[in-house]
């Protein structure tokens, strides 16, 4: 018997407001559509991309078993996934960069085909990354979404999610088209179910339970009725992802954070760096050799009228044409283009010592009606409602912008 035990009242994690993409070169969609690299090829973009922190044991390792994974998963379990057919890595000029099929994302799934009971465990779409509640994928649906105005075709796509999404929120209160994260856990959990997994919801672990020999036997919960205790029979296993919302822990490892508080997280209030605490105490120890202790994206803070304030990423809006971002001075620092990662990190090294580590995207107004600029949307949506917020600034010249 299989228990998981959650932290949070839903399950998924940041993972469920991801894009829900998997970098796995040599995968089997890969190779069902024809694409048979030879493995050296990713290798050698790690190896270039990793530098002194390559480790050729795990590298290897990693290439040779996700395209099993992947297999194992898209075979054998609810959680199908679609190609990345034009996904390129993100650094193109980089020695044995791919140019696509190195990446896969979870196929969509209507979460009616999900039980009921299963669907109240998930955690669903995040409204920031959607639009009005419905989630895009990254792919041929944004593409078309982004092109409704200017192709018959991309605007019968478009108006077929919108109007099935109406539907929804008229009967269910929410999407249920799910895309991206959202479907990967929710597909996740289908399959813990019908395998009959206990998945219990608010039951953070709060020790590990050992033997007199230091191993690991098995967890405590903190249940919603009282503590318990689970001996395991197998093992446990500590998924809990990172820290980006435990401040201590953020002023300790992140650079450019002398409170812990300079940094916006998207993911969930719960990622506290538990796991890493319990593995500690049982003599585990964080690697803190990588080359980053954060995965890195630039966010935006959106102001909503009941007082809330929303975090939005800015991972597809900088590299269209015509926009530009600047750090205080008004100075360009970056080539927009890059990936988040690079971006912020670029932010990161330019602002000056004492300065707020933050970066403006300017564009003209023709720019902002064709594209997505943060949670603002193109047309035919009104951009008045992010002006009187205050989200989007606005300025007859430089000058009056700044």
């Amino acid at each position: 018997k299989v228990i998981v035990a959650e932290k949070a009242d839903v399950c998924g994690g940041a993972t469920a407001w991801s894009g829900g993409w998997m970098w796995a070169p040599r995968n089997p969609l890969a190779r069902a559509d024809g694409v048979d690299e030879d493995i050296e090829l990713p290798r050698t973009y790690l190896q270039h991309r990793l530098g002194k922190n390559f480790d050729a044991a795990k590298v290897d390792a990693f290439l040779a078993q996700a395209p099993r994974m992947v297999g194992f998963f898209h075979d054998k379990t609810r959680l199908q996934f679609v190609p990345g057919t034009t996904i390129a890595d993100i650094h193109g000029g980089t020695p044995g960069a791919g140019t696509g099929h190195r990446s896969v994302a979870p196929q969509p799934i209507d979460a009616y085909q999900i039980p009921a009971p299963v669907r109240a465990k998930l955690r669903w779409q995040l409204y920031e990354t959607s639009f009005l509640g419905m989630g895009i994928m990254a792919g041929p649906d944004l593409q078309a979404f982004l092109h409704a105005t200017r192709s018959p075709k991309a605007f019968a796509h478009a108006a077929r999610r919108v109007t099935r999404h109406l539907i929804d929120l008229a009967t269910a209160h929410k999407g249920m088209q799910l895309v991206n994260g959202t479907a990967l856990i929710g597909r996740l959990l289908a399959s813990a179910d019908a395998l009959g997994v206990d998945i219990r919801l608010s039951s953070p672990a709060r020790t590990l339970t050992t033997d007199d020999s230091g191993a690991v036997t098995g967890a405590q919960l903190d249940g919603p009725d009282g503590p318990v205790t689970i001996h395991a029979a197998r093992g446990v296993v500590l998924a809990t992802g990172g820290f980006p919302s435990n401040v201590e822990m953020r002023k300790k490892h992140f650079p450019r954070t002398p409170t812990g508080r300079e940094h916006w997280t998207l993911a969930p209030d719960t990622t506290t760096g538990d796991g890493i605490a319990l593995a500690e105490s049982a003599g585990g120890r964080l690697d803190t050799t990588l080359a980053s202790p954060v995965a890195y994206c630039p966010i935006s803070l959106v102001p909503y009228r009941n007082g809330k304030t929303g975090v939005f990423p800015h991972i597809l809006d900088r590299g269209k044409p015509g926009v530009i971002g600047v750090l205080a001075s008004g100075k360009r620092f970056v080539n927009e283009a890059d990936g988040y990662h690079d971006y912020t990190t670029a932010m990161i090294d330019a602002v000056p010592d004492g300065q707020q580590v933050c970066s403006w995207l300017v564009c003209d107004h023709r720019f902002q009606r064709l594209y997505p600029l943060g949670m603002s949307k193109p047309r035919p949506i009104p951009v008045w409602p992010y002006l009187r917020s205050g989200y989007l600034k606005t300025g007859r010249t430089l000058t009056e912008l700044a």
